[in-house]
């Protein structure tokens, strides 16, 4: 019986996933051979023995098993199993390990199964055996599904077998094809193959060693010569010596003895009957001749005398060699080459090169010379029957160092472009040259064959298209292991099938592929005018969502998605993915560059392989998209050094340019990487420097148009710049003292660390200060900048405060500002590297005065300096509006509802942040150099702190019971209808049926966020309030107090009405020095909030922003004049109110506005009393009748009403009627029954909106007179006695 040792060594090795299958079956062999099986399973355990002496037997049995596990696994897989403690745990994780359900494993295993071929130096035997271990190791990983699908079945085993079959297996696939089926088992094949081996290596075991031609005979005669011949006779004639089969002689009389002296001298057969003129650079590749030779003396080196005798075959006649030497060409050295001047031909000995490990290979009409397996020489076959070859001749060291370089350069230029390519791009572009002996030294790149090397391809193409944008293939690859210097981890690539165009643009995430493909089709399409039909990639998530499936689908473009585990068929991308990526590292290799630099690489790819040939085109790519063909005189070596010419101020004796390395073409200009800044610069004045990795002639000073690589080439910025090409001419430049600072930059497009600086601590490369006059512009004139009183401490820099008159209040409200910050946690403090390549933005401290003269710090970051996608994406957050806020204080109001505010210190300080952001340490604390602050919650200055704020009290307020509203989403109200909130950013409203419930909320507010609550509100947002038990006042006193002050209004004589009856023509006049624009805001935010008499005077004025004339300065004055004698009146609300309704009033004039001749909509709506809702607008078309004018005014009103009346429902569970009166019979007559006529039914669909309403019951229609029409205010402007009577009706 074998030992358990021997036994063990049988067993197939455990080394990898592939020998698993085997050793798993084998060992599971040999544990039920040792009844272990029970062991290793884990159905017997040591917990469940009850005896010591079956627990020993146990512990013997596991230490068995253990043994043979460990004993058949490879030495560099005992490590996984050094912590299990028993043979079960041992197996189980062998078996997690190597037989995992892995999609990944099933595919590469599929790929292997289907793209395997027989070795033909190995055995049948084998080559099954290694089919059948792929086939048990795909069925082992297929065993969980259900119904087993993708098993390989015998069938399945037996067509990928036959079809692996090499050519000399024809006659055994016929002879198979044609048995009966029964016959056609796996292991019948098996038996059958194995017997057809071993009878064809007894056929091929008398078969000849090389090729040779035997004479033909006449069959008749060769039968009757054999039929007399016998067996004696055969043998009588047989030679030892060259043991010729012929049996045609004995050893005295053999041939080659009697010739054997005559292989002491040179020979060389060569036969041509038609010699031609001699070439020096042709060689003839001679099977016969035992040495190289030539007869020209010149090309050879250190000569030695020499007396060889050649024999020619002619005669028998020789010639003689004078000297035997070296002969150097481009493409090889040879050694021992005769000098024969009698000679007529080169000759390449096949003997002498064989001699020296080298490989010759004659076919039909071409010979190839190989040495280690790399291609030196090839020829063709000359009509004579001749395989020549030719070398090119060198006359010195320099002329061969020269033309290795110019073909050197070119190929790393072009990105290691391949020799065929280089061979047909000198014909399809300008500014290169290279001549074919130039090409040959290229035969042989380290750097390509280090990056390029691959395997085979396989699979079909499918359609192809027939002209530009009919298919896109695209594809992502990623994530690469090290992220560019920005952060970026993937490239998605785009092909367009056609012209084989390449785009590519690099990512943080997968998720920003949807958004960069819809906005590529949409530039090429403009590009092409024509529509992308087809878009062909795999079954990525990034492919597959819903957003870019709806867009594809309204742009009609057709997704042809490839099945699973099946790249082949998206090759185009694939291939180009690959090309790309070999290119990059080519790239990279060749210049030495970090690897955070690869996505300029792979941009810098793309670039040069859209102007390399392509074998599905018979023009470059870019040619094809540009129509026009590409200039490569501008291409540099990727990773060379260049200058950059300084463009700022210099001193006398600074340098003019700056080293900086190339990595990249941009719009107009190089891409250059200025490492020691960690930025990269975009300069059109660059020279490159004279070294090893640039070209051997630098260019001159040159103007670039080159395409963009993030706008992928999309238009044709190849023409030629109209710059004046005189390079040589000294550019105009902009000296300063010395005494100056020294400050040189350049066009910076991205920076990595610290952009932007502190001006007192910048001493590098500043940003241009211009001496031109600044102008502020035109349009600006109109805006002045109050410097007085408390604003001037907004401009206070923090050494300022902190030292001035003032410094123990600023003091101390800094160090209020940052207990806030602390007890909040806004930021850590982390060490400068965790930035990683992000923007660190910088902070300042703002200092300001209140009106209660209380002193107020706050630290703000410069959210200027985020960029968009990076440290911020989302920015939107809602606020209350004016007309929601006024129907809930009115509904409040008529409720009974009680009535606080609160505010909230520091509030952005709460909002928790998503993003990573790094900002520097402020003023005030310790700071080091090499720290910053990691910011963990919201502050003041960034985009997103208002957003982050509005989703921390939303979620807050939801654990409270409260929810916003559908309507307005700013107001919070519970399920009973008994509480609601109202929110303006940081400040808030609560109204409760309920003291007790207002308080309640008001503390639970209180202990997660500081506030200030105030129990008898007199403002809020900017109403001023003014609350009895019956009556809700709301005005803007103070406010229009500040403005008259701020225009030295106050003291001007007050009118009575805001605008006057006559409409002037505008004359318009060219100075202005009023500040109109602003003005005309003031006045727009008075007259939205509590003015709704200001309503049409004001949004008059606001239609001649652009261009105000003498007339709209006098109205803008005017409504000054007017609000100086109205200033504490407002809008009011009653409790008394018994209507419960919606009462609204709308009007229209008909072609008012006299340069437009657009009629104006005015509307009112009413609510407890009181005005919640009012509008006074220019319509947005010309209408043709007063009844359309009516029409459309009144539409507008039922919009607003609508929205209304859902809000109210939502706050009070109630449907509010709504009531629309209007001064129009026939526009009534139009709403009610649709009355159409040649005139009205023109009248824009969306208008009929109204009708809809009306028909459902939700509204109603009631006709008034025009003197009791309200809405008339908003209309035009109205005398005294009129504009009084409804002035009345608004505000009190």
């Amino acid at each position: 019986m074998d030992s358990l040792d021997s036994l063990i060594n049988n067993i197939e090795k455990l080394s990898d996933v592939a020998s698993f299958p085997l050793w798993k079956f084998e060992i599971q062999i040999l544990f039920e051979s040792k009844a272990l099986h029970e062991i290793a399973n884990g159905n017997s355990k040591l917990a469940d023995l009850a005896t010591e002496k079956e627990k020993e037997e146990w512990k013997r049995k596991d230490a068995r098993a253990r043994q043979i596990i460990v004993g058949s696994l490879d030495k560099k897989h005992r490590a996984h199993v050094l912590s299990c403690t028993n043979a079960h745990e041992m197996y189980t994780k062998l078996c997690g390990i190597f037989e995992r359900d892995s999609e990944h494993q099933k595919t590469a295993s599929y790929e292997q199964f289907f793209a395997y071929k027989f070795d033909q130096s190995k055995d049948m035997a084998s080559n099954l055996s290694y089919l059948e271990n792929l086939r048990f190791r795909l069925n082992s990983l297929s065993k969980t599904d259900a119904n087993q699908s993708d098993k390989i079945d015998d069938a399945m085993f037996i067509a990928k077998v036959i079809s692996c079959l090499h050519s000399n297996y024809d006659n055994f696939v016929t002879s198979w094809n044609s048995a009966p089926k029964e016959d056609k088992t796996l292991v019948n094949l098996t038996s059958r193959l194995l017997c057809e081996e071993a009878r064809k290596s007894n056929n091929d075991s008398d078969a000849p060693v090389a090729f040779y031609t035997k004479e033909k005979r006449n069959f008749r005669q060769q039968k009757h010569k054999n039929s007399q011949k016998n067996e004696s006779e055969t043998q009588k004639f047989r030679c030892h010596i060259c043991k010729n089969k012929k049996n045609n002689h004995d050893p005295e009389n053999c041939f080659y003895r009697k010739n054997r002296k005559n292989q002491q001298n040179q020979a060389a057969f060569i036969a041509n009957e038609n010699p031609k003129s001699f070439s020096a650079t042709t060689w003839i590749v001679d099977s016969a001749a035992s040495s190289h030779m030539t007869n020209v003396e010149s090309s050879l080196k250190g000569m030695i005398p020499s007396d060889a005798k050649i024999t020619i075959a002619k005669n028998g006649q020789s010639i003689k060699a004078q000297s035997s030497g070296i002969l150097e060409t481009p493409e090889c050295k040879l050694n021992d080459v005769l000098f024969v001047p009698d000679l007529s031909k080169n000759l390449l000995s096949v003997n002498a090169i064989t001699q020296k490990n080298g490989k010759v290979i004659f076919e039909k009409d071409k010979v190839q010379i190989f040495q280690n397996g790399q291609l030196v020489l090839d020829g063709q076959k000359n009509s004579n029957g001749l395989f020549e070859i030719e070398m090119g001749s060198v006359k010195d060291e320099k002329a061969l160092i020269a033309s290795r370089s110019d073909s050197v350069n070119w190929h790393r230029k072009l990105g290691h472009l391949g020799v065929e390519y280089l061979k047909k791009l000198e014909s399809m572009s300008q500014g290169m040259s290279l001549t074919k002996t130039d090409l040959k030294n290229l035969k042989s790149c380290e750097v390509c064959l280090k990056s390029k090397a691959c395997r085979k391809p396989f699979g079909h193409d499918r359609t192809r298209a027939s002209e530009p944008l009919e298919i896109l293939h695209t594809d992502v690859v990623g994530p690469i292991e090290i992220p560019t210097w920005d952060q970026k981890r993937y490239f998605v690539s785009i092909l367009d099938d056609h012209t084989h165009f390449a785009a590519v643009f690099l990512l943080k995430g997968k998720d920003e592929v949807k958004k960069i493909l819809m906005n590529y089709i949409a530039k090429v399409e403009n590009h092409w005018s024509k529509k992308v039909k087809k878009i062909r990639m795999d079954n990525g998530g990034e492919y597959v969502s819903k957003e870019f499936k709806e867009f594809c689908d309204t742009k009609g473009i057709e997704l042809d998605y490839t099945p699973p585990y099946t790249p082949q068929l998206n090759s185009h991308a694939e291939r180009l993915g690959r090309t790309l990526m070999n290119k990059t590292r080519a790239l990279m290799f060749d210049s030495n560059i970090e690897k955070e630099m690869w996505g300029f690489a792979v941009q810098t790819a793309t670039y040069l392989l859209n102007r390399s040939p392509c074998k599905a085109t018979d023009k470059t790519p870019a040619e094809l998209w540009f129509k026009k063909t590409p200039d490569l005189s501008r291409l540099q070596i990727f990773g060379c050094d260049m200058y950059a010419k300084v463009l700022e101020h210099t001193k006398k004796l600074d340098p003019r340019a700056r080293k900086l390395m190339f990595v990249g073409y941009s719009n107009n200009s190089y891409l250059l990487w200025d490492k020691e800044n960690r930025r990269i610069i975009s300069s059109r004045d660059a020279y490159p420097c004279k070294t090893e990795k640039s070209d051997e002639n630098p260019q001159k000073g040159i103007s670039l148009n080159f395409e963009t690589f993030d706008d992928v080439s999309l238009s044709d910025h190849e023409e030629e710049s109209n710059i004046n090409e005189n390079s040589d001419q000294e550019d105009t430049e902009i000296e300063t003292s010395d005494s100056e600072d020294d400050s040189s930059s350049y066009e910076e497009t991205t920076s990595l660390q610290n952009p932007v600086e502190d001006q007192d601590n910048e001493t590098s490369e500043r940003p241009r200060r211009s001496t031109r006059l600044k102008k502020l512009p035109e349009k600006l004139n109109d805006y002045e900048l109050d410097l007085d009183g408390i604003q001037e401490n907004a401009f206070l820099t923090y050494q300022e405060a902190t030292s001035g008159a003032e410094k123990e209040q600023w003091l101390k409200a800094v160090e209020d500002e940052k207990q806030s910050l602390k007890k909040n946690k806004t930021w850590i403090f982390v060490d400068r590297k965790e930035a990683n390549g992000r923007k660190i933005l910088s902070n300042r401290w703002v200092f300001r005065k209140k009106d209660d003269e209380k002193f107020k710090a706050r630290l703000v970051v410069r959210g200027c300096e985020q960029v968009y996608g990076e440290d911020f994406s989302e920015t939107y957050s809602p606020v209350i509006g004016a007309d929601s806020l006024r129907l809930l204080m009115a509904t409040s109001l008529k409720n009974g509802f009680h009535f606080k505010t609160f505010d909230v210190k520091t509030a952005f300080l709460y909002g928790h942040i998503k993003e990573d952001i790094f900002m520097k340490v402020p003023e005030g604390y310790k700071n080091s150099e090499t720290k910053i602050c990691k910011l963990k919650k919201s502050l003041y200055g960034l985009k997103q702190s208002s957003l982050n704020w509005n989703r921390r009290l939303t979620d807050f307020l939801k654990k409270k019971g409260l929810f916003p509203l559908k309507n307005e989403p700013c107001i919070f109200i519970n399920e009973t209808k008994t509480i609601i909130m109202a929110i303006y950013v940081d400040d808030g409203a609560v109204f409760a049926n309920d003291k007790n419930q207002l308080d309640e909320i008001l503390i639970g507010l209180k202990k997660e966020f500081e506030i200030t609550i105030f129990d008898n509100p007199k403002n809020f947002v900017g109403f001023e309030i003014s609350l009895t038990p019956n009556n809700l006042k709301l005005n803007q006193a103070s406010y229009i107090q500040r403005l008259l002050e701020k225009y030295e209004m106050n003291d001007a004589n007050s009118v009575r009405t805001p605008m006057v009856t006559q409409n002037q023509q505008n004359q318009k006049f060219e100075e202005m020095k009023f500040p109109f624009r602003e003005m005309v805001g003031s006045l727009l935010y008075v007259s939205s909030k509590t003015r709704p008499d200001l309503a049409y005077s004001v949004g008059y004025s606001s239609r001649h922003l652009e261009n105000p004339s003498e007339q709209d300065f006098a109205n803008v004055k005017r409504s000054l004049r007017y609000l100086n004698g109205t200033k504490n009146e407002g809008i009011s609300f009653s409790k008394n109110n018994e209507t419960d309704e919606l009462i609204a009033f709308c009007d229209s004039d008909f072609a008012g506005d006299p340069d437009t001749r657009r009629s104006t909509s005015g509307y009112a709506i009413f609510y407890s009393g009181g005005p919640v809702s009012w509008r006074s607008r220019k319509q947005p078309i010309v209408s043709t009748s007063s009844t359309e004018a009516e029409f459309i005014s009144a539409a507008e009103c039922c919009r607003e009403l609508i929205f209304l009346k859902s809000l109210l429902f939502e706050l009070t569970g109630k449907h509010v009627p709504i009531t629309l009166y209007i001064d129009n019979m026939s526009t009534i007559e139009l709403i009610k029954k649709g009355k159409m006529n040649t005139r009205s039914k023109h009248i824009d669909v969306k208008y009929y909106f109204i009708k809809e309403k009306f028909d459902k019951g939700i509204l109603d229609l009631k006709h008034c007179k025009s003197a009791n029409q309200i809405a008339d205010i908003f209309t035009k402007p109205l005398g005294f006695n009129k504009f009084e009577e409804f002035k009345k009706k608004l505000i009190t």
